[in-house]
């Protein structure tokens, strides 16, 4: 099975709905999505997005990680 990334703006884009927590309970399906870095996003990726209700982007890399290769969508906010 091959996998295809979400958005055209990066690698590995996916939707985490349907996994199981620790405690036994599965994610909802269209709430969180999780993504290597969208280096410049299009207008239909961020259609998708917003499409999907997908306004709050959390970026969890150093400062450093984010000086040496920028969000695309950080400039959007």
């Amino acid at each position: 099975m091959t996998y295809k990334s979400l958005l055209s703006c990066s690698c590995n884009t996916r939707e985490l709905g349907g996994i199981m927590t620790a405690d036994g309970k599965i994610t909802k399906n269209g709430v969180f999505w999780r993504s290597d870095v969208p280096v410049g996003p299009s207008a239909e990726d961020v259609e998708k997005l917003l499409a999907a209700h997908i306004t709050t982007i959390i970026d969890m890399r150093t400062d450093e990680e984010t000086l040496r290769k920028p969000c695309g969508l950080a400039e959007r906010s």
